[in-house]
């Protein structure tokens, strides 16, 4: 009986860390963020972007929520570089940031590095999810 609790317990606190990121983002398919542009051109050269340069999922999440699609594109380039901690991200994903604001909250996290952290990849809900960014 105690070895049963202690493998429950354990395995609870392995999956700790991940519950708390999927709560603090939502965790999108870099592709779907693609939905964001209006001009066929322009979502497909994110398109291509994202398929070709692999950006970070938890990452590129957050830069959903930038108004701006220059800053968007730059934080997309952002993510395939950055090495942040999943769970460092609740602090850039709040909704009263400004996109400076929120580009400089993913820098500073990202010089945050230290030492190897236990990363969880992401999973979506599903693979056809959109972003609930905005149309441009």
């Amino acid at each position: 009986m105690r070895k049963i609790l202690f493998v429950v317990s354990l395995t609870a606190l392995a999956l700790l860390p991940r519950l708390e990121t999927r709560a603090a983002l939502e965790i999108v398919e870099p592709a779907a963020l693609c939905d964001r542009f209006e001009k066929k051109a322009d979502e497909k050269k994110c398109l291509n972007f994202v398929n070709t340069k692999k950006p970070d999922t938890y990452v590129a999440s957050t830069c959903q929520s930038l108004d701006d699609n220059k800053l968007f594109m730059q934080c997309l380039e952002f993510a395939t570089k950055a090495e942040i901690d999943p769970r460092e991200l609740e602090t850039c994903a709040q909704e009263d940031l400004s996109d400076q604001e929120r580009m400089s909250c993913l820098r500073k996290t990202a010089d945050k590095k230290g030492p190897k952290f236990q990363r969880m990849p992401a999973q979506f809900e599903g693979s056809t999810k959109k972003s609930p960014g905005k149309k441009r």
